[in-house]
């Protein structure tokens, strides 16, 4: 089919920080190649944009982790390497990571970066995180820039990151990891629109 006949709504959701360094980046390319598409982005939680699917109030979710749900399919677009996000405070994750009180920003208190991230980190016996819940990633980027914490996100968009706010990155081992997943209903097969924009998501992923 020619790309001016894939015309329609679509409405999908996504995490804040999803958003900012997966499907913001991939949109443009997106409505070049489908210019009668009206996509409309929703931004949430992972656990909301789960509920809003089932429910059908979305055609589909960008979401990191792989949820399990009787009424969704899943599909994995790319399994995600981690990293810390400071500001130029710290010359090394190690001296980060020495801190005895660490604020940890967090989008929501069930962030599966988050939950990587102390799942693999213990802090020495006196040290302290501090979990602070800031649902925006742009104000999340701008405190981390005024040295007030660290934030936890995929490590194929550190580049961007660091030019456009002024942070540091530091690569987490591999095993601190994340997949990014695409979930729809189950009853429905996705729309046409919902496959390209896939296959942006992927080509991206693999770029």
């Amino acid at each position: 089919a020619d790309d001016c006949d894939y015309t329609g709504d679509l409405k999908i959701g996504c995490t804040e920080t999803l958003a900012a360094t997966k499907l913001g980046p991939c949109l443009p390319d997106f409505l070049r190649r489908y210019p009668n598409a009206r996509p409309s982005l929703t931004t949430a939680a992972a656990s909301v944009l789960i509920g809003k699917v089932a429910a059908g109030h979305l055609e589909g979710a960008l979401i990191p982790g792989f949820p399990h749900h009787p009424d969704l399919c899943i599909k994995a677009l790319a399994h995600e390497r981690l990293c810390i996000v400071t500001s130029y405070r710290y010359a090394s994750l190690e001296e980060c990571l020495a801190e005895k009180m660490l604020r940890l920003f967090v989008t929501s208190s069930d962030c599966p970066y988050n939950t990587a991230f102390q799942s693999w980190h213990s802090p020495a016996d006196e040290a302290v995180i501090c979990s602070v819940e800031i649902e925006s990633f742009a104000a999340i980027l701008n405190c981390v820039q005024d040295g007030l914490g660290i934030f936890v996100m995929p490590s194929t968009a550190s580049d961007a990151i660091r030019a456009k706010y002024g942070v540091k990155t530091f690569q987490l081992p591999r095993q601190v990891s994340v997949t990014t997943s695409l979930v729809h209903r189950r009853s429905n097969r996705h729309s046409r629109l919902l496959s390209r924009l896939i296959d942006c998501l992927t080509s991206a992923a693999g770029a």
